[in-house]
């Protein structure tokens, strides 16, 4: 995930992800819970992730997050989530749900995990996080409308949840079609491959 810039002044409304990191440190098992509804638009995304049929939402992103001090350093764990809005995977209709993604990050002032991300003031600011999170929280895909969810029909495009139609839907393993062009001979027929051995004098067999 991305680290937090040090310079950068961010919205008053996004001070709520600021933590102190002196004094979580000086204090290992202390703990704090950061849970906020802020706006999408804060984050400075691509509109295009936000404006896009396939990728709307209908409300603000939603954080809850565990910031706790360990011997390791400071632990950052919950989820980030947002209401979505787009079409279903089979009949195309409208679907809503919550596009969730879980975090468990690790800060730490002498980097000696790998995964870890360094401390560099006394001031972790999480809203990196945040973006990094909800980026991944919107290109979550759209789910089924139900899990019965019967789609629609590949020939007349007809929404088989509401209504039945008479086309030939037969599932087939497109693998054995070239039999399907297969024609098989007579089979008293000569075989047109034997060899000719050319006309026979009688009596030589009997």
């Amino acid at each position: 995930m991305s680290r937090s810039d040090p310079s950068s002044r961010p919205p008053t409304a996004l001070r709520v992800l600021r933590v102190n990191t002196a004094e979580l440190l000086r204090q290992p098992g202390l703990r704090r819970e950061i849970k906020t509804e802020l706006d999408v638009a804060l984050f400075d995304l691509d509109p295009r992730l936000t404006t896009a049929s396939d990728a709307g939402h209908g409300g603000p992103v939603r954080i809850d997050f565990v910031v706790e001090s360990t011997l390791q350093g400071v632990r950052v764990v919950g989820s980030v989530g947002l209401e979505r809005t787009g079409e279903c995977r089979r009949c195309l209709g409208l679907v809503h749900w919550t596009g969730r993604v879980e975090a468990d990050e690790l800060y730490q002032e002498q980097v000696t995990d790998p995964e870890a991300i360094e401390i560099d003031t006394d001031v972790l600011d999480l809203a990196p996080l945040v973006r990094d999170l909800t980026i991944l929280a919107l290109a979550d895909e759209s789910p089924l409308c139900r899990d019965e969810c019967a789609g629609l029909c590949p020939q007349c495009g007809v929404d088989r949840n509401l209504e039945r139609c008479s086309c030939d839907v037969e599932i087939r393993d497109q693998r054995w079609s070239a039999l399907d062009q297969l024609v098989l001979g007579d089979p008293a027929a000569p075989d047109p491959e034997a060899p000719d051995d050319g006309p026979r004098e009688p009596g030589l067999d009997d």
